[in-house]
């Protein structure tokens, strides 16, 4: 389980090779710092998904300590832009915020929202 108080980061990124692109993502993470207070999980794939046969999202998560959200959001973006063949990174990296709390109460409402139409349409 991790620590109180850290930043969980979503990282979605368009690469135009699935392989290339994974390989890319890998290799940098691992020059990452990993530790309480830099990464405290350094950045790894969630999924990945084929749009088209040149066109592939990467979603991937990062976990750091308060206030080092630059260290994604910034210098990890930076380095996977430097270090791509040119045109493989066809847009992205796009670094937010996940919340927990809010992404629960989504769900919540969205499943209450569809249980109430489907009363309604039975009626």
């Amino acid at each position: 389980m991790l620590p109180r108080g850290v930043k969980e980061l979503a990282i979605e990124l368009f690469v135009a090779d699935r392989e290339r692109g994974e390989e890319l993502i890998t290799s940098i993470a691992a020059l990452l710092p990993e530790g309480p207070t830099t990464f405290v999980r350094k950045p790894w794939l969630e999924s990945v998904e084929e749009l088209s046969p040149s066109l592939v999202r990467v979603a991937l998560r990062a976990t750091t300590a308060p206030g080092r959200e630059w260290l994604a959001d910034s210098f990890y973006s930076d380095l996977l832009k430097e270090k791509a063949e040119p045109g493989l990174i066809v847009h992205g990296p796009i670094v937010l915020a996940i919340d927990e709390t809010a992404a629960r109460s989504f769900a919540r409402a969205s499943a209450a929202m569809r249980w109430q139409a489907r009363r309604e349409a039975a009626a």
